[in-house]
């Protein structure tokens, strides 16, 4: 899984990729708390999974720590719909 703007993780054993999206992924996360979930900074970063030849927003694949956000993701997984990709909250 590649992981914000344009950054790719290297390919590794899964275990180890895994890993390296999870940490980049908080990264990310941290960056956009110290923006405050701002609207136009989140949209800057996008996720492309491995294998996967388009990336998806960011919006898509990370849910903030806001009541709408939660909000969003209960919604999203609630009717028994399983998203296509894993998601981080």
């Amino acid at each position: 899984m590649g992981v914000a703007h344009g950054a790719s993780v290297a390919t590794r054993a899964p275990a180890k990729t895994e890993s390296a999206a999870a940490g980049g992924a908080a990264l990310v996360g941290a960056v956009l708390g110290v923006h405050g979930y701002d609207a136009d900074v989140v949209a800057q970063f996008k996720v492309r999974r491995r294998g996967e030849k388009t990336a998806m927003s960011w919006g898509e694949f990370c849910y903030g720590p806001s009541v709408p956000e939660v909000t969003r993701l209960r919604e999203r997984i609630g009717g028994g719909a399983q998203p296509r990709h894993p998601v981080a909250v």
